[in-house]
């Protein structure tokens, strides 16, 4: 937020200050008491209205559920009962759910932290929260038993600045600086502080045998830097009483030197498969991924030059089995016979980047589906759209609503209303080509882009292919289901020339055919 503010001040060419405060109902209180002169990353309510003029947006986010990882995906929250959600005091989303979602049970709290926490120590099933923020906790705060388990497609924030009345005159002015802040930089702000990055806690085991570890490398560096004058004969005798020490070592530990690999410790051998026998004197990056070498290689060169190198850096290893690993590296530069070498600590990272990839996936992708979502469409197709008009070329967007879909839920449950969802997702998908994209955006709505076509005609052919597709039968346990669809057609940029034009466009003939 503080970044987004700073870079719209920097182009309406104003200076500003950060009052702070505890939470966000005393930065609430201070707005309508005149302790500040606006706020940041509000959404726009009635209410506000009072004593605030609003910017235009310049951050779109939709809101999640964020449910502990052992809970079920929720599709719709208007049909779960007995869910306790917590909710930040103050905010404008705790009105809109008393008023929408009188079925859910509310726990007020003093702050969104503290709705995280409720969710995270089962003092509460579930809470809501921006995509962006919710990720953002997430990693800050250590939370990972923590999920997105849904959307909630109507509750989407346009976020935008609030001034108090008094000063109004900054409107206008703000509204500048957010027209002149391109919607991919906005992203790109935002997605640096999303990354995701998983650490595991140490055991008291572990760190006793890291510290010895360093301790021998810190012996062994301070050492030979001590004793090289009389290092010959006597170097061999010291490198004999710290190799015992590194090759009790859990990390992978290897000495490198002339772009060669004269030793490996013993757990070196675990982590890649093969023995030291087989690694002595092969080129260091001979097993690394061929994108991996020129990094790897650069960071060793810099260590024996006695240059800044990266003091942690992630490179893939072929093991000996064929498989594919992760794994860090780190290193110091050492004098191994009488000429510099380099030392390298190496950590089997594999299990954490595979973590961190499956929480950027459920980011971005729908929990059922597996379809891209809301918010990775909006992302797609500002890019699109940004394309489009540099090519001045066209395409389409098509809105699909499943019709009477509820009663099937209502009939069969929802076991079977999820198996028609990912059944008809997995059929559009197939259909598709491989430059489209098919996202789920709502209970049971699916928004697909087509970058290639350019005409109605050829966007004509798809709705009519996706119709055929709904009509087949959906067969669960020796039950046919049939449904319809409706399918709504938006060009750009005959039909509107923004995100929002489309989708109104789009959603607008669907609702059209609907009716027919």
């Amino acid at each position: 937020a503080a970044e987004l503010i700073s870079k719209i001040a920097q182009k309406a060419n104003i200076t500003y200050s950060i009052v702070r405060t505890q939470n966000w109902e005393e930065s609430i209180e201070f707005s309508k008491k005149g302790f500040c002169d606006a706020l940041a990353f509000l959404n726009q309510t009635p209410q506000r209205e009072e004593w605030l003029v609003f910017s235009e947006p310049y951050f779109t986010d939709p809101n999640v559920i964020i449910s502990r990882e052992q809970s079920d995906y929720i599709s719709d929250l208007s049909t779960v009962s007995n869910l306790k959600i917590a909710l930040p005091k103050g905010s404008s989303i705790l009105e809109k759910v008393k008023k929408d979602f009188p079925n859910l049970y509310i726990i007020e709290v003093e702050s969104e932290e503290e709705a995280f926490s409720f969710v995270s120590k089962g003092k509460a099933d579930i809470t809501l929260r921006s995509l962006t923020m919710a990720i953002y906790t997430i990693k800050s705060k250590g939370w990972f038993n923590l999920k997105v388990a849904g959307e909630v497609p109507r509750y989407v924030n346009r976020l935008r600045i609030g001034i108090v009345k008094e000063k109004s005159f900054f409107q206008e002015i703000l509204n500048q600086g957010i027209l002149d802040l391109k919607p991919q930089l906005a992203r790109e702000i935002a997605n640096r502080y999303v990354a995701i990055k998983i650490q595991k806690n140490l055991s008291t085991k572990e760190i006793i045998l890291y510290s010895l570890a360093f301790l021998g490398a810190l012996i062994l560096f301070f050492g030979f830097l001590l004793y090289q004058r009389k290092m010959n004969k006597r170097l061999e005798n010291i490198n004999e009483r710290y190799k015992s020490l590194i090759e009790g070592s859990r990390e992978g530990i290897v000495v490198t030197q002339h772009h060669k690999i004269i030793f490996s410790n013993p757990s070196f051998s675990e982590i890649t498969g093969y023995s030291f026998e087989e690694l002595k004197d092969i080129p260091i990056d001979k097993y690394l991924y061929e994108e991996d070498k020129q990094r790897a290689m650069q960071n060793h060169e810099k260590r024996v030059a006695g240059l800044d190198a990266e003091s942690r850096y992630p490179v893939r290893f072929l093991t000996k089995d064929g498989k594919t690993i992760w794994v860090e590296v780190s290193g110091t530069l050492i004098h191994w016979g009488n000429e510099p070498a380099t030392l390298n600590f190496i950590v089997d990272i594999t299990q954490r980047i595979q973590s961190e990839e499956k929480i950027k996936f459920m980011a971005h992708h729908d929990a059922l589906t597996g379809l891209p979502n809301r918010w990775l469409m909006d992302d797609r197709l500002e890019q699109q759209i940004a394309s489009a008009r540099r090519e001045k070329r066209k395409f389409a967007l098509l809105f699909v609503d499943l019709n009477k879909f509820k009663p099937i839920n209502d009939t069969f449950g929802h076991e079977t209303g999820d198996f028609v969802l990912k059944t008809f997702a997995l059929r559009l998908s197939q259909i598709l080509r491989q430059s489209d994209t098919v996202s789920r955006v709502g209970g049971d709505e699916y928004v697909i882009m087509l970058p290639n076509t350019q005409t109605y005609k050829d966007a004509q052919n798809v709705r009519e292919k996706i119709i055929n597709l709904s009509q087949i039968p959906f067969s669960i346990n020796e039950q046919d289901i049939f449904l319809t669809c409706s399918v709504g057609i938006a060009l750009f940029p005959d039909d509107g020339e923004s995100k929002d034009a489309l989708y109104t466009a789009a959603d607008n003939s669907m609702y059209k055919e609907k009716k027919s």
